[in-house]
């Protein structure tokens, strides 16, 4: 997965809104690299997590041609 140099940019670097990274950032992600560790499952558990935000990073993901790195 490192070899996706978006997957390791700082968050606010990725072109996703000031609201999904203030988001991310206040759930203890710096990267996208971070967030795809972990299964869905394990986000869901994560204290700020919300529907609308895995929308919105279900929906980059997939216009990046990445959204299988999020289901594995």
């Amino acid at each position: 997965m490192s070899g996706l140099p978006l997957l390791t940019k700082p968050i606010e670097e990725t072109g996703l809104s000031l609201a999904f990274c203030e988001k991310t950032r206040s759930m203890g992600f710096h990267n996208l690299a971070e967030i795809l560790e972990l299964r869905p499952k394990q986000l869901t558990e994560i204290p700020g997590f919300s529907y609308n935000w895995l929308g919105d990073l279900v929906t980059f993901l997939e216009e990046k041609g990445c959204l299988h790195l999020l289901q594995q």
